[in-house]
């Protein structure tokens, strides 16, 4: 979820350690490894910045976090658009409004050419 405050926009999903550079991390991964903070130390990401500088993902990468990936880098031009996409052959992506105001961004696994709503990944 996106949470604006004044001209900040926030997300829940990714969260800033304390180091220089590849601050940003999955809101799954509880430390970072190189500076030891822990997550529920330390303030959610900064839209803009997850957008531009992707996250940092320490190990393997899964499905869920190609699809994340894909989704920042369609992002990164198509921001302010409320819309559904198709980011390739895997993974189709819906920007929207929820009921309480708050932008969100979920991407869905595309099965033989068809959105797969079951299978849902939020971004932001």
């Amino acid at each position: 979820m996106i949470e604006s405050m004044d001209d900040i926009e926030l997300t829940d999903k990714y969260w800033d350690c304390e180091c220089e550079k590849d601050y940003i991390h999955l809101h799954l991964q509880e430390s970072c490894p190189v500076c030891k903070a822990e997550s529920e130390d330390q303030p959610d990401s900064r839209v803009p910045e997850v957008i531009k500088n992707g996250f940092v993902m320490f190990g393997e990468e899964t499905a869920e976090t190609k699809a994340k990936r894909l989704a920042l880098a369609w992002l990164k031009n198509n921001l302010n658009i409320d819309e559904w996409a198709s980011l390739n052959d895997e993974f189709d992506l819906n920007v929207y409004m929820d009921d309480n105001g708050n932008k969100r961004v979920t991407v869905f696994s595309a099965v033989n050419g068809e959105t797969d709503l079951e299978s849902s990944i939020e971004v932001l």
